[in-house]
């Protein structure tokens, strides 16, 4: 390739794109990549196709008995596929650059946002991790790429009137009530939501199962205590699921079905952008607002770092300004 056709190939990469370092560097990535392919691939073997299959599930059985949950196994097997697709060779034979293309092209070809891009490659660094701790790969080429820093927006919970709004909407649907103020009254993650089980109920406490099915109690106040059960009481069926279909009735109500109740709902209030996740900021918002260390916000929401519930935090600072100009 001469100098100009090198020129030429990044500047089409370049096309339409706001001209920064890092989209300079992501155009070289990809640019650069099939030079790299054609100088080292002269004496590659082709990749056997079974053998990759096999560590691939030895790799996600792994996962599955660290406790990883089905949609957590479900998303790291669709992107270690997809990266194999991209890169037919053996797993021992992957370099770093090969890991800088994929994540390249999935930016640039796949219109990947930053922070997608960046789960992509904690996958591939998982993978790979194992994948050198277990004799597949002489190492880890994935180590050396460096996160994919995302541009942090803090997202607003729903504010006292649209609160007001979702709840009028309700009115004449127990379950969804029911649903909204257990929402609002837990934080609880919707699979959490999708897991519980009546008797999981315990008067104003109820036991969930979070993320890598560790266990812990959420409260319900009072109105999340008697929407729930008014919902139970028209309840004639002796399903365990806490939330179950109307038509019939030994369902589970699945995850999707959930999401788009919630959506539904917002729709018919007039409130943007409702889904469950809101309502778990929601939950987190309001009780910093209200005087909870963050450390018990932190124990309500199941979160391991408590960097996390810090991002919480963040959107209650216009509590503290309210403060400063009430006491100041």
């Amino acid at each position: 390739m001469t100098h100009e056709e090198f020129v030429q190939r990044v500047m089409v990469e370049l096309d339409g794109k706001e001209l920064t370092p890092e989209a300079m560097q992501t155009a070289m990535h990809i640019v650069l990549h099939g030079l790299t392919l054609t100088e080292e691939c002269t004496d590659l073997i082709p990749a056997d196709a079974d053998k990759r299959a096999v560590e691939l599930r030895r790799f996600l059985a792994c996962k599955m008995v660290e406790g990883c949950t089905k949609a957590t196994i479900k998303f790291y097997s669709s992107v270690l596929k997809r990266f194999m697709l991209e890169m037919p060779k053996p797993f021992a034979q992957v370099k770093i650059d090969d890991v800088r293309y994929y994540i390249a092209v999935r930016g640039q070809r796949d219109d990947l946002s930053k922070a997608s891009q960046d789960n992509e490659l904690r996958v591939l660094k998982s993978f790979f991790a194992w994948a050198s701790a277990n004799d597949v790969s002489p190492g880890n080429p994935a180590a050396g790429v460096k996160c994919i820093k995302a541009e942090k927006r803090v997202k607003k919970p729903f504010s006292a009137e649209e609160q007001e709004l979702l709840r009028i909407a309700c009115q004449g649907d127990l379950r969804m009530t029911a649903l909204l103020e257990v929402l609002l009254s837990t934080g609880c993650r919707v699979g959490e939501i999708n897991g519980m089980n009546r008797d999981d109920v315990n008067g104003d406490e109820i036991v969930v199962f979070g993320k890598g099915q560790k266990e812990r109690r959420v409260f319900l106040n009072a109105r999340a205590q008697v929407a729930l059960r008014l919902y139970l009481n028209t309840r004639n069926d002796d399903a365990p699921a806490l939330f179950a279909g109307e038509q019939c009735h030994h369902s589970r109500l699945a995850i999707g079905t959930l999401e788009a109740m919630v959506r539904e709902l917002g729709a018919k209030a007039g409130v943007k952008d409702v889904h469950p996740h809101k309502f778990r900021r929601t939950a987190a918002t309001t009780a910093l607002h209200r005087g909870m260390p963050i450390e018990q916000v932190q124990q309500m929401l199941g979160h391991e770092s408590i960097a996390t519930t810090l991002i919480y935090a963040k959107i209650a600072d216009d509590a503290v300004k309210q403060a400063h100009k009430r006491l100041m």
